[in-house]
């Protein structure tokens, strides 16, 4: 009996290592094929074919590739939200934009794109909005400049982070990784202190 338990453990573990390695294949395959082409040339073929697995397997866990792409983008919203969790907006900025850029760096090739690229907007648009909502929202900001004065300091801090990103990135990272945050703390801190004056 006893032996029968462990054979069933052992073997639960394997199919969960299966599973894991399985999702690790298709993330990396996604990730691989974001980079090299656009989203809506993705097809479900080529990314089994580059994950190395069959359709099935693909729709065994995902029903589209949308649910894959939306599946990123949460992953990647609650992972970046996680990191900055513990700063205060607009205390720690300079701490959440230094946060900003060595997330992007470790997320890669298909992040930049994916950040940089203006054919990726909605996909981009949908991650910053769950990070608003999580971070600004929880600050207080709003109650104390009015909804349309939070409004405009929203829009300056999203467009100017992205632009100095995209920029550094346009121009192949030809500034250091500490001086492009820098700079862009710099500018934000120092607007926001104005702005919020």
């Amino acid at each position: 009996m006893e032996n029968d338990k462990n054979t069933n453990i052992k073997r639960n573990e394997i199919k969960d290592l299966r599973v894991k390695r399985t999702l690790e294949n298709i993330n990396n395959a996604f990730n691989e094929l974001i980079f090299e082409t656009d989203f809506e040339k993705i097809t479900v073929k080529s990314l089994c074919e580059k994950a190395k697995i069959n359709k099935k397997t693909f729709y065994t866990y995902y029903s589209s590739l949308d649910d894959l792409l939306l599946e990123y983008q949460e992953k990647t919203s609650s992972e970046y939200i996680e990191q900055i969790s513990k700063y205060r907006i607009p205390e720690d900025f300079d701490k959440i934009t230094r946060e900003f850029f060595l997330f992007s760096e470790k997320y890669g090739e298909a992040y930049e794109k994916i950040t940089s690229n203006e054919k990726y907007l909605y996909i981009r648009q949908r991650m910053i909005n769950n990070v608003m909502s999580v971070t600004w929202e929880k600050s207080g900001i709003c109650e104390k400049i009015g909804k349309y004065r939070y409004n405009l300091l929203i829009a300056f801090v999203q467009s100017t982070t992205l632009s100095m990103y995209k920029q550094w990135i346009t121009d192949g990272k030809k500034i250091s990784l500490e001086e492009i945050i820098s700079l862009t703390s710099e500018l934000l801190i120092d607007g926001m202190k104005k702005f919020l004056s």
